[in-house]
């Protein structure tokens, strides 16, 4: 399975990846395809969906490989996305489990989109009790026939509807989904591999 290197990825990836039952190909040599989740994620936060966007610097190559793509580091979204991810989910029931591991990430230096992605990417397969060994592309494919799912993932906006969990502002709009596979973990710890893989099935 050919898969995008993206940005705390949403439930579907992870979904996509048990359903594979094998190794899963992570694409680095693909083009950034802007306004996706390559480098944005969306959270449910007091004001509903909230969209963070990772800024990266436009580069006059045309078709630059997602390898090759740097964050523009003159604004401060790390410390932006880390106050958005404490607002939404602090109070969620699993939060304070998980929250060390991602702020030592928060607040790490990175000059390459890749490297911040991976690492996000990396710790939440952990969470989630993958088991499945992961390995980047080492060339460009055109086509990866059925086994491609780059284009899955081009939207973005929020995927479509799961089972519901729970989550934190459920009380003021009803369950959201399609958003971050951190929205599940937040907030329903142990038991979101147990969701993935029921929804895997599915």
């Amino acid at each position: 399975m050919l898969l995008p290197i993206t940005y705390n990825p949403p439930i579907e990836y992870f979904c996509d990846i048990y359903n594979s039952q094998s190794n899963v190909i992570l694409d680095q040599h693909e083009h950034l395809i802007k306004q996706t989740i390559r480098n944005r994620c969306h959270i449910l936060g007091p004001n509903g969906i909230q969209t963070l966007v990772v800024p990266v610097e436009h580069n006059s190559r045309t078709n630059t490989p997602v390898k090759d793509i740097t964050i523009a580091n003159r604004t401060d979204w790390q410390r932006q996305h880390w106050m958005s991810l404490n607002t939404a989910y602090n109070r969620s029931a699993f939060y304070e489990f998980y929250k060390d591991d991602y702020q030592l990430i928060y607040h790490k230096p990175y000059k390459y989109l890749l490297d911040l992605n991976l690492e996000l990417t990396e710790l939440m397969l952990r969470n989630f009790e993958v088991t499945f060994k992961t390995e980047l592309t080492t060339k460009f494919h055109d086509n990866y026939g059925e086994h491609d799912l780059r284009e899955k993932f081009n939207s973005g906006k929020p995927f479509g509807a799961y089972i519901s969990y729970p989550q934190v502002f459920t009380y003021k709009y009803g369950f959201s989904s399609g958003l971050s596979a951190l929205d599940l973990l937040f907030n329903t710890g142990p038991e979101a591999t147990k969701y993935l893989r029921s929804e895997a099935k599915n």
